[in-house]
């Protein structure tokens, strides 16, 4: 395959038709190798796209390439570059492994002036052990909700919370994303973290679908959590959607009149 026609289309600053831009990014990453990672970070740097930078920085750690340690470095360190990329490019770093590079540039980003919180926040995370859950005899819902707890403490609840899945772990979580007001961050996990549970019971899926919604229609400014739901949950839910388990679909929520959605 023309592993440059393919960066072409994604680079391409005049957005091909719907659907293109996320076949076009994946495709890349099958490739794999240093001239997709190339087209990748090309894009990052000239595009005006947040939402696509975000994903091409996700895309970046999933390849699980080691020549993309100095590109997301040099996403992460750009004081320019919006936060919720830097963000992503931290937390593909961190699921990069240990290498020493990676930590060094970790520990000099978190030294930085005027860092984000997102970025603060991830980059954190990023240097810490990885958040095993909590024992499920945990007071779970109460670590979750917590705003002054040790956000990973609080990333532990959240995960332990996901494993369990049940309907009142499931409740414990949506309440954790529309109440929420301490991170932008942590509700963007959280949203993560429900389009993983990937519940086939009605109830469950009504309360997922309902909080996200939510979260989209009365906090139109709130980007952030708008990419949450499109790009963490949004295709589980559509996978969950197309089950043929249960029937009729469940009811949405009533949206305000400037608010449209589809699932396609």
């Amino acid at each position: 395959m023309d592993i440059d026609r393919v960066g072409k289309v994604l680079h391409d600053k005049s957005r091909p038709p719907q659907g293109a831009l996320p076949c076009t990014l994946f495709t890349l990453r099958s490739i794999g190798g240093k001239s997709s990672l190339e087209w990748m970070q090309k894009t990052i740097k000239e595009d005006s796209s947040e939402l696509l930078k975000h994903e091409i920085a996700y895309v970046m750690g999933q390849m699980q390439d080691a020549e993309a340690i100095e590109g997301l470095i040099s996403i992460l360190s750009d004081p320019k570059m919006e936060p919720i990329v830097r963000h992503e490019a931290a937390e593909a770093l961190g699921a990069l492994g240990e290498d020493p590079k990676i930590r060094k540039a970790l520990e000099s980003i978190l030294n930085s002036k005027d860092l984000p919180i997102e970025v603060t926040e991830t980059v954190s995370l990023a240097l810490s052990p990885p958040p095993f859950p909590l024992d499920f005899s945990s007071n779970l819902e109460s670590l979750l909700h917590n705003e002054s707890e040790d956000i990973f403490i609080r990333y532990r609840a959240m995960f332990s919370l996901r494993n369990k899945g049940d309907t009142d772990s499931i409740q414990s979580l949506c309440r954790g994303l529309i109440h929420d007001k301490s991170s932008a961050l942590f509700r963007h996990e959280v949203a993560y973290v429900l389009g993983q549970i990937q519940s086939f019971e009605s109830k469950n899926i009504t309360t997922i679908t309902n909080s996200l919604l939510l979260i989209i229609a009365y906090n139109k400014g709130v980007l952030l959590l708008v990419w949450a739901f499109w790009i963490e949950s949004g295709p589980s839910l559509v996978f969950i959607f197309q089950d043929q388990s249960f029937s009729p679909l469940p009811p949405p929520i009533p949206l305000p009149p400037y608010f449209t959605f589809s699932l396609h």
